[in-house]
């Protein structure tokens, strides 16, 4: 596509879809923005009442609690999410799991039977983020997931077709 000329949105925004996510060094918020501008959605970054430290230990501390479950506080959302028919949820992968912050969001405002999407973008192993969050969305109907795997400069080409695809499957099920 030609720089400056911006793709047009889906004809069918009748289906509200939220992406719901959150980003820590911000390369989870990107692949966000993309895919709701793909797809016609509004996007919701949840974000702890409390980062995790900004040292360099966050990854240490982070894993840490990604691995014991914890779930911290959110922020308020600034979005409802049942005033939404489908929720893609994206998370960054910390030692194999989801993002506490994630967890969270999962665990207090996923109760009600949705359209659920799922992404874990991971810069070495996934490992049972998928999983994991499919166990907390019991009631809920999975449409799509997507495993990103690897540094997205690395693998634009690779992330880009796999993103589509995605896209692809979530406007086919909606």
């Amino acid at each position: 596509m030609p720089k400056g000329k911006k793709k047009e949105k889906p004809k069918d925004c009748d289906t509200k879809v939220l992406i719901v996510f959150y980003s820590h060094t911000g390369s989870t918020k990107v692949m966000a923005k993309k895919i709701a501008r793909e797809i016609c959605a509004d996007i919701l970054e949840i974000k702890p009442a409390k980062e995790v430290t900004k040292s360099g230990l966050k990854f240490l501390w982070g894993g840490a609690q990604a691995v014991m479950k914890k779930e911290p506080e959110l922020k308020p959302l600034k979005k409802d999410p049942e005033d939404y028919d489908v929720i893609i949820i994206a998370t960054p992968v910390w030692a194999s799991n989801m993002t506490p912050p994630v967890r969270t969001f999962l665990n207090k405002h996923m109760a009600r039977k949705k359209k659920v999407a799922l992404i874990a973008k991971a810069d070495g192993n996934a490992g049972k983020t998928i999983p994991s969050m499919k166990e907390l969305l019991v009631k809920c109907k999975i449409i799509a997931t997507l495993e990103l795997v690897g540094n997205y400069a690395d693998k634009k080409a690779d992330f880009e077709l796999d993103i589509e695809d995605f896209v692809g499957t979530v406007q086919e099920k909606v």
